[in-house]
């Protein structure tokens, strides 16, 4: 009698769940939890970096066209002494250090794009609906971006998937070309709450937190493809 064939997981894992190239062992990384090889690793985090700078570069020029037709249209108001603090002073305080930092924290709740998210191909959505999320969730996401030093800590870290600002909004950055395939749609094999792994699994819910595990789309892609083992 022959023997079963088994599944040769350590060969199938060597096919990136996005782009579908074979690859080897080594050349892969953790993407939400998900072994993805580097090259659509970079990618990915290439396009969000490039999202935030053009979401920073537009709002400096918005910012810089606002204050150029103010001073336009009102002129008089640019003319103050050096030393006294005007109201036009309290004006700019106020707009430069609440209201655009606001603005710029909701700059991904057009149905979870920015203008640079959107030239990207990326989308922010709901970690466990995978929805796209609002103005809220957005603020709550974006808000820590407004401390000195912060925006240049995470982008050396959001290459692994959530970065800070994430786990409060419960949100997640999906590739838009790929969000229904692993590692940006995880239902049915990592749980999207807490990472646990799901297989095998048949109880609908996840054993470690307890949260329910919603049915995978009709379009994800499996995360690995099986490869039958020889005899």
């Amino acid at each position: 009698m022959s023997a079963i064939p088994t599944l040769d997981l350590a060969a199938a894992a060597t096919v990136c769940p996005l782009c579908d190239v074979t690859r080897k062992p080594r050349a892969f990384q953790k993407l939400f939890g998900v072994p993805v090889c580097k090259k659509c690793f970079y990618k990915f985090a290439n396009r969000r970096q490039l999202a935030y700078i053009i979401d920073l570069v537009l709002l400096y020029v918005l910012s810089f066209a606002f204050g150029a037709v103010l001073g336009l249209v009102f002129p008089e108001l640019f003319i103050s002494p050096p030393d006294q603090f005007t109201l036009l002073d309290g004006f700019w305080l106020v707009f430069n250090w609440l209201f655009v930092p606001v603005v710029f924290a909701m700059k991904d709740g057009f149905r979870g794009y920015s203008p640079g998210k959107w030239v990207c191909g990326v989308q922010v959505v709901d970690q466990i609906t995978r929805e796209p999320i609002g103005f809220l969730q957005s603020l709550k996401r974006n808000l820590i971006l407004v401390i000195p030093i912060t925006p240049l800590i995470i982008a050396f870290t959001l290459a692994k998937g959530r970065r800070w600002g994430d786990k409060w909004a419960h949100t997640e950055v999906v590739w838009k070309r790929y969000r229904f395939k692993a590692p940006f749609d995880r239902r049915g094999i990592l749980c999207m709450k807490c990472g646990y792994d799901l297989t095998g699994n048949v109880s609908g819910r996840c054993p470690e937190c307890g949260t329910d595990i919603p049915a995978p789309p009709r379009s994800a892609a499996p995360l690995v493809r099986p490869v039958i083992a020889a005899p």
